[in-house]
């Protein structure tokens, strides 16, 4: 047989997995049982007790970190006796209050010593009677107040008409909200607020747009 096929014939070996022996199961006797917990409620780790167990009971082995919490811990809840993330079990001393209700109670004790807040301004907008500019800017439009109604307060979502300026005068989610509430053409804005929400240069750069569109057309299509 060449080299070459022996290497062939090796690759063809298959190799067989290696069984994982099962640990068998430790052999708990009533001493050892009482051993690991009384251990254990000194605040001994599981894995020194489990090593001190294959000390004392030499036949049966040494069984594992795990096998011992899980003994102890379904022993101890026999009793009704609880341990704690380090596996320390903790006595009949009362435990110690948590951090959520350290935290609520601190939010609580900051409630009752804070300071009553201050009232909320529930009065209209002063409102204006101007009824329009005569020289409409926009420093000038934003100081103008709203325009009263026949109640002599601003205008409101409810108040407000069709033909009157529906510009917005304050913040909506405070009281004394208004509109401005003066007669309009046909815009939804009076003259002077007009100039706040209008930019004039946006018709000077429509026109731009018209004429380069206009410079692309044919000669003869063009008005």
């Amino acid at each position: 047989m060449s080299a070459h096929a022996a290497k062939k014939l090796d690759r063809r070996i298959v190799v067989e997995p290696k069984i994982r022996k099962r640990i068998q199961n430790y052999n708990w006797t009533d001493a050892s049982l009482k051993y690991a917990v009384d251990e254990v409620k000194r605040g001994v780790a599981a894995s020194k007790v489990a090593t001190a167990m294959e000390t004392l009971w030499p036949q049966f082995g040494k069984p594992t970190r795990n096998a011992v919490i899980g003994k102890v811990t379904r022993e101890l809840a026999k009793t009704k006796e609880k341990i704690g993330n380090r596996f320390v079990v903790i006595d009949n001393r009362p435990r110690p209050v948590s951090q959520r209700i350290q935290k609520i109670n601190n939010a609580t004790a900051n409630e009752m010593m804070r300071a009553a807040p201050t009232p909320v301004n529930m009065e209209a907008l002063p409102v204006s009677s101007i009824p329009l500019l005569v020289d409409p800017t926009r420093e000038a439009a934003r100081k103008l107040g709203p325009f009263p109604d026949q109640n002599g307060r601003p205008y409101n979502p409810v108040t407000i008409r069709q033909t009157l300026c529906h510009y917005p005068i304050g913040d909506p989610m405070k009281p004394g909200f208004g509109y401005c509430g003066r007669v309009v053409s046909c815009s939804p804005y009076c003259d002077a607020h007009r100039t706040l929400v209008y930019d004039p240069r946006e018709d000077q750069r429509r026109d731009k747009e018209l004429k380069k569109l206009a410079r692309q057309l044919p000669t003869h299509l063009r008005s």
